[in-house]
């Protein structure tokens, strides 16, 4: 079992160290600094609060409700480092997909 875990960290380690990882790293850090992005994630996460609270309590979502989220939506699709750390993202999300499909399959063939 040690050789497997030993295996885990050194994958862990090349995944922490591979292009895409670092990549969106450093986008983390653009976001950072960026005041109007860091902002407008702050909004939008605020908005949907509060739309999942209403929905919650049962009360209605009002026409204002979802035309500030849109807005907000609208703001956040036009500003480039939230556009650039959303490609960022995606492309680090595929990595991890197909690193997990790829041990997944090989337990599978062991399982099945």
């Amino acid at each position: 079992m040690q050789e497997v875990i030993e295996l885990a960290r050194k994958l862990g380690e090349m995944i922490a160290n591979h292009p895409r990882t670092k990549s969106l790293k450093e986008m983390q850090q653009v976001l950072d600094k960026d005041e109007q992005a860091s902002n407008l994630l702050k909004a939008y996460q605020k908005q949907i609060e509060h739309i999942h609270n209403l929905e919650s309590a049962g009360k209605p979502i009002e026409v204002d409700d979802k035309h500030a989220l849109r807005d907000i939506e609208q703001k956040m699709a036009n500003n480039e480092t939230l556009k650039q750390i959303s490609i960022k993202e995606v492309d680090f999300v595929e990595m991890m997909n197909k690193v997990k499909t790829e041990i997944d399959s090989k337990i599978q063939d062991i399982v099945s």
